[in-house]
């Protein structure tokens, strides 16, 4: 379960769930809006690196993005998508 209230609380829990976190990904007020499952790749110290089935996906955190997330209980949201976890893959 993810409880971050900060991004690098966040990184933290991130980080042994590469690879194995499945996210659903809800996309607002956009060209392509809709529902998406992503699975996390990678944590870097700005980006998370999600995979979409067919090709790797970057989210940039920058500082002044940093400001603007808003975190809860499973999840993370960032401009207008909203990250949630739905499931934890077996190694």
């Amino acid at each position: 379960m993810l409880n971050a209230k900060n991004w690098k609380e966040l990184k933290k829990q991130l980080k042994p769930l590469q690879g194995k976190a499945i996210f659903e990904l809800e996309r607002h007020n956009s060209l392509n809006n809709g529902v998406f499952l992503r699975v996390l790749h990678q944590v870097k110290s700005h980006e998370l690196v999600f995979f979409d089935g067919k090709r790797k996906v970057y989210l940039s955190v920058e500082p002044e993005t940093e400001q603007n997330m808003k975190f809860f209980d499973n999840g993370f949201s960032v401009m207008n998508c909203k990250y949630t976890l739905v499931n934890v893959m077996e190694a």
